[in-house]
């Protein structure tokens, strides 16, 4: 015991205070960040993001929220929350805006309690859209580590039309052989690998060969990063479908982003 743990011991108890309450009350703030579609250079897609204000002026990690929230037995409810205001969103705001989708992260554990599927598909449909406006993204660690499991329920979930999203792939467990056999529709291409493409070559290598990979497994590819023009364009010329990054558009709250696509 040290004062260090005693400090991250107040904070986590702080997060969750805050969390708890903000979900209870639906104050939770849920931004999104808008994902460029390379072949007609438009927004069509965005993926929503967990915020959660630390009574600073800024807001804690969502990592570590969310990661909080699975180690406290909330992330049902968390992740029920967002699912909910992503697709009411999608319902009111996406046509006029142009987004074909709306991407929502998935936790474990949302994924691995029975019924899963079901439950989901029923949040879904409560909100009045129609659940091939939906992407939910689960990460490729997890999935790997629970496909058996998962991959029944996550099946269900395509047949009923949503999309599904291999996110932080080439983190660490990534063997392009595998990828026709997972039920995934899109995978996200984690930052790590793409921010080097502009000074190793053997990372571009390896870019290239993933998106020609998904194109014969007929995946879509988004690639994660680009904050920069030059790693804009390195991207692009590897021939996958979208780009999210801060070259193109930073996360931001939903009024903020209805004055941006509509601009």
């Amino acid at each position: 015991y040290n004062g260090q743990l005693d400090e991250i011991i107040r904070t986590e108890a702080d997060i969750l205070r805050r969390l708890k309450e903000a979900v209870r009350q639906e104050t939770l703030e849920v931004w999104y960040q808008p994902i460029m579609r390379l072949n007609d250079n438009r927004f069509s897609t965005a993926e929503a993001l967990v915020r959660l204000p630390n009574g600073k002026g800024g807001f804690f990690s969502a990592g570590q929220v969310i990661s909080l929230a699975e180690r406290s037995g909330i992330v049902e409810e968390l992740g029920d929350y967002v699912l909910r205001r992503a697709c009411l969103f999608m319902r009111e705001c996406g046509k006029g805006l142009g987004l074909r989708r709306i991407g929502v992260n998935l936790s474990v554990q949302q994924l691995l309690v029975g019924n899963s599927a079901d439950h989901l598909l029923r949040l879904i449909q409560s909100t009045g859209i129609d659940p091939q406006f939906v992407t939910l993204e689960i990460t490729e660690s997890v999935l790997i580590q629970s496909i058996d499991q998962a991959a029944q329920a996550l099946e269900k979930l395509r047949q009923a039309g949503v999309h599904i999203a291999l996110d932080d792939f080439g983190v660490g467990y990534s063997s392009l052989n595998y990828l026709s056999n997972l039920p995934v529709d899109i995978i996200m291409i984690d930052r790590s690998l793409t921010r080097q493409i502009l000074t190793s070559p053997k990372q571009y290598a390896l870019l290239k060969s993933i998106v020609d990979m998904a194109s014969i497994n007929e995946l879509s590819v988004v690639a994660e990063g680009g904050e920069t023009q030059e790693e804009q364009q390195a991207i692009a010329k590897t021939g996958l479908s979208y780009i999210q990054g801060y070259y193109y558009a930073r996360p931001m709250p939903e009024e903020e982003l209805n004055h941006f696509l509509s601009q």
